[in-house]
């Protein structure tokens, strides 16, 4: 899986927006239709998946009832994607407040949806996508990222920002990251990335850690990565 993408790690602000949304149990259908030079498919899903959910602190979640729709357009060049999930889920986790902890059980209605982008001319590529997760009466957390990057033969240096921001009735936090990376291809199969990652991670959460902070931490954050990527 490495291998197909070009970051070290995919943007946290939105990749961990659909924790435990990104595989179900269930039916699909996909109906493809080609007009000219352009690919249009659309997929109908049904199913149960069991998760986590950020509802400012992080939840177990089961749903015997998910379904979506998924859209794509594509050309040579360009992919468009777009897509919307509604499930009901039963939520169980536990919200610390000060030295107090919380038990949470209920059953929430849910729903996630994502737009996503990209495009290459020549030897220039961009790719963006921003999502949403909403629950019935906890908030909403809003995530996107932009990625720009450059070919040079087997060479490719890209820089990706991505922001991710969460309100809730329990707790409300955002944080947002830069991060210059080299990807080098040895062949189709093999390739090394590495990145440097600075992250100013606010309100005193941090994606790259999955926790809270203790309040003396100064809520920056960089990060060294290097990674070898292999299809065998």
């Amino acid at each position: 899986v490495g291998q197909s993408y070009n970051w070290v790690r995919p943007p946290l602000e939105l990749f961990t927006l659909d924790s435990g949304l990104s595989q179900y149990n269930g039916f699909s259908t996909i109906h493809s239709v080609v007009l000219g030079q352009a690919s249009i498919e659309t997929e109908f899903y049904i199913g149960q998946t069991v998760g986590e959910i950020d509802l400012g602190f992080v939840a177990d979640f089961s749903s015997d009832h998910l379904y979506g729709v998924q859209f794509s357009y594509s050309t040579d060049n360009l992919i468009i994607r777009a897509s919307r999930s509604e499930f009901t889920a039963s939520v169980e986790g536990t919200l610390s407040i000060e030295d107090i902890e919380i038990q949470i059980l209920q059953v929430t209605s849910a729903s996630f949806s994502i737009l996503g982008a990209s495009y290459r001319s020549g030897n220039w590529g961009v790719i963006s996508e921003i999502g949403r997760m909403e629950t019935e009466n906890q908030g909403q957390t809003t995530a996107y990222y932009l990625t720009i990057s450059h070919n040079f033969n087997r060479l490719m240096p890209l820089f990706t920002y991505g922001a991710n921001k969460t309100s809730s009735s329990f707790a409300s936090h955002k944080g947002d990251s830069l991060s210059l990376g080299v990807k080098y291809n040895f062949n189709e199969t093999a390739s090394m990335k590495t990145e440097v990652l600075y992250g100013e991670l606010l309100d005193g959460r941090s994606l790259l850690l999955g926790t809270s902070l203790k309040s003396d931490f100064d809520e920056k954050v960089t990060m060294y990565s290097m990674t070898l990527n292999l299809i065998f």
